[in-house]
């Protein structure tokens, strides 16, 4: 069931293969390790928001297909709770760095191919 509703791939005898932001990573069953699945080498090291990010949207995942529609970080399931850590590791630099020039900021969203629509 999580396979149809993720979008993720079988991968291996008893894991997926899922994509997550620009990168495809293979999870394990039973146990839940993570790995890119470019990694030649065995355990290759994932950030540890990606080790919990990634199960998280697995246990959780609905099948909703996107809206279309940009949403706030609050908005998301338990995203009040991780609020405060994202404000401070995410925001709180994109602003001290961006703030005084939205379009510089947007010249570095082009040139990692990220866009509002």
């Amino acid at each position: 069931m999580v396979l149809e509703l993720s979008g993720a791939e079988p991968h291996g005898e008893s894991g997926l293969a899922i994509r997550y932001g620009e990168n495809l990573y293979q999870v394990q069953h039973p146990g839940g390790d993570i790995s890119p699945c470019e990694s030649k080498e065995h355990g290759e090291w994932v950030k540890i928001t990606d080790r919990i990010l990634i199960p998280q949207y697995l246990t959780e995942v609905c099948g909703m297909p996107p809206s279309g529609r940009w949403i706030s970080f609050r908005e998301l399931p338990w995203g009040n709770n991780h609020y405060a850590a994202f404000k401070l590791e995410v925001m709180d630099p994109l602003a001290k760095r961006f703030g005084s020039s939205p379009a510089e900021f947007e010249l570095a969203c082009q040139m990692i191919n990220l866009t509002s629509s």
